[in-house]
């Protein structure tokens, strides 16, 4: 299947990303890049996620980091994200994946220094393309500008240019199987 065009509708770069998420790498191929990168990175909580299928777990990067984390938990429809410790008790979310329990104390958005952000395809400018609910777009939109966006993303999912909305939110850096890479600054 031939790459979709910047007028392709984003129902049609998920089709396209679908097709291409069957044979990731694995996740181990990453971990090293990520926890090399953290080390300079800015001192501050690192937001994960819990890979859902076809995402790029990031399990054994916060075994091995020093750093402290922190996940996210998916409010119902049209909410914000919150951030909660890693540690936290945990409960599965209708999508498959587990989260932390509402109950477990928040974490102020104003201690945030990285988001590593899962997603379906990026582009070089660090564009993304998630599952179209929308949940990390608010939740990125929210942070301070000088927060470090790190999308998650084989080599093969890095596409020229993808269509954009007003509410997309750029990510600074593109973490690989074979390194991370600045795609813009933050601020």
């Amino acid at each position: 299947m031939i790459e979709p065009g910047l007028s392709a509708s984003k129902s049609e770069w998920r089709r396209w990303a679908a097709d291409r998420r069957q044979d990731l790498p694995s996740s181990r191929a990453f971990v090293s890049h990520i926890l090399e990168w953290l080390r300079q990175a800015p001192p501050g909580l690192v937001v994960t996620y819990l890979a859902m299928g076809d995402e790029i777990d990031l399990a054994e990067t916060v075994a091995r980091s020093d750093r402290r984390f922190g996940l996210t938990r998916t409010p119902p429809p049209g909410g914000l994200l919150t951030v909660h410790a890693y540690e936290s008790a945990r409960e599965p979310h209708r999508f498959g994946f587990d989260q932390p329990v509402a109950e477990s104390e928040q974490i102020p958005a104003s201690e945030i220094a990285v988001v590593l952000v899962p997603g379906l395809v990026f582009d070089e400018h660090g564009g993304r393309l998630g599952r179209g609910a929308g949940y990390y777009d608010r939740f990125l939109a929210a942070l301070t500008d000088d927060v470090f966006l790190v999308g998650i993303v084989p080599d093969e999912l890095i596409v020229a240019r993808l269509p954009d909305e007003t509410h997309d939110v750029a990510m600074t850096h593109l973490a690989t199987e074979t390194g991370v890479r600045s795609v813009r600054t933050p601020g």
